[in-house]
């Protein structure tokens, strides 16, 4: 392998592009950091034996793994297990993403328990999510339950609020859709939003009955 180029990036100081020709008159241009570049002192027209051109690849490899990892993590937070599944999808090799995740865990960038109170946090208040949900869908972005659990907890005590309070919210907000229909049928649809919402069923029909008697002049 030979090198045709080496030059630090205009964007990215901390990045050199590097243009390699291989034996088979194959081109590419691996980008690897600054501080391997420096390290190795790459130079232009340098010969790289079998063991120098794996150790390029293998150095542009973990870059190119760091750097599409931050830009994920720019775009929106991710538990650890989302990332690790995002970069697979992108065609990272799994010997690249495992000591990605590791520096950025180190680093602080990623916290599956700071994540998921972020998430639970921004649930609670927007949306009125029950307990139910975000269990579900903290366990599919792959927080463990228990971190899981905390994060909800503390977001309910943060909030002033328990789960029975935002069905009450979120059936009051729906109600203004259904107060004009038949009482069993909009009854029906309030249950059923409710139920699609996560929220358990005894909860359900006590935030349903609140509403009707409410409704009906009858609290």
């Amino acid at each position: 392998m030979v090198i045709l180029g080496v030059a630090q990036q205009a964007r990215r100081q901390d990045r050199y592009s590097v243009s390699v020709e291989d034996e088979a008159g194959t081109r590419v241009r691996l980008v690897v950091s600054d501080e391997f570049a420096l390290r190795r002192r790459l130079r232009e027209g340098d010969q790289l034996d079998s063991e120098a051109g794996a150790e390029l690849i293998e150095a542009a490899g973990r870059c190119t793994a760091y750097d599409r990892a931050m830009n994920a993590l720019a775009s929106r937070g991710r538990s650890i297990k989302e990332l690790e599944r995002w970069l697979r999808q992108r065609g990272i090799a799994p010997s690249h993403i495992a000591p990605t995740i590791a520096r950025l865990t180190k680093l602080g960038l990623l916290d599956d328990a700071r994540y998921a109170q972020e998430l639970v946090r921004s649930r609670v208040a927007g949306r009125g999510t029950s307990v139910w949900s975000l269990r579900r869908d903290l366990s599919r972005r792959g927080v463990e339950r228990l971190l899981a659990d905390e994060a909800i907890n503390a977001a309910m005590v943060e909030g002033g609020v328990d789960e029975l309070a935002i069905a009450r919210r979120e059936a009051a907000k729906k109600w203004r859709t259904l107060s004009r229909l038949d009482r069993v049928v909009a009854r029906r649809r309030l249950m059923a939003f409710l139920l699609r919402r996560g929220f358990p069923g005894d909860v359900v029909q006590m935030v349903s009955r609140e509403l009707l008697r409410e409704a009906d002049g009858t609290a």
